[in-house]
């Protein structure tokens, strides 16, 4: 992991931090979760339960961003993200994201390509926030590797508004792709300008996502610790 690349360029690759065999296991427990109820209900595969009971992959999809060695992945990557933070008392910014995106379980092209965003917008995050991200599984240039434009972080805050969580901008950049394999993580700052990829395959890119604040941090002190996520139980 390099400190200096990160602060130059916005982002860092930091080689074999997590172990593959861990990164596996999560997508095995998710796919489990699918499973279970693919079976239960008599179809034969998470695309079949996604166009014929979307209210149950919908609820599987949610248990899947609870599970405890998702969150426990987290921990650990967050832990060996703080040297790129100064003295940080470390906070989980939100919950941990599994993406599982795949053209044929998509309502929409975003919950399979995001566009090119900020995560600072969605964030509010302290002024050294940080951003994880790895795959969980290979991704080959036909899944969509991740887009990022390098040096993008010092433009400062130039996404508009949030859109379905994200805050989108605007204009023409020149995009990097990352290739990272699993068990390698991608560490990057809030402010980076980042894209997915284009999905030109039918199989799922399995990946997932954190973010950090440094509640030390006096630039967040001084904005009152803002913390814009909201978990609440529903009446089913």
């Amino acid at each position: 992991m390099n400190i200096d690349h990160y602060h130059e360029y916005g982002y860092t690759i930091a080689k074999e931090l997590v172990d593959v065999k861990f990164c596996h296991a999560i997508v095995r427990e998710a796919e489990e979760i699918f499973d279970l109820q693919i079976e239960a209900k008599g179809y034969s595969s998470r695309e079949e339960l996604f166009e014929k009971d979307y209210n149950v992959w919908l609820n599987c999809a949610k248990h899947c961003q609870w599970l405890v060695s998702l969150h426990h992945l987290g921990v650990m990557v967050g832990y060996r993200g703080m040297d790129l933070m100064d003295s940080p008392l470390l906070s989980i910014c939100t919950r941990p994201v599994l993406y599982f995106n795949n053209k044929k379980t998509a309502k929409k092209e975003q919950h399979h390509t995001i566009g090119p965003h900020q995560d600072w917008k969605s964030m509010q995050p302290s002024s050294d926030g940080l951003v994880a991200w790895l795959p969980l599984l290979p991704v080959e240039d036909n899944l969509g590797k991740l887009q990022v434009v390098p040096k993008s972080h010092l433009l400062g805050d130039i996404a508009k508004d949030i859109e379905d969580g994200f805050g989108y901008v605007d204009g023409n950049y020149e995009y990097e792709a990352v290739s990272i394999d699993p068990g390698d993580v991608l560490f990057f700052n809030p402010l980076l300008i980042h894209k997915s990829g284009e999905l030109k395959s039918d199989r799922t890119r399995w990946s997932c996502h954190y973010r950090f604040n440094n509640m030390k941090d006096k630039d967040f002190i001084d904005r009152n610790y803002p913390h814009p996520y909201i978990y609440k139980p529903i009446k089913l």
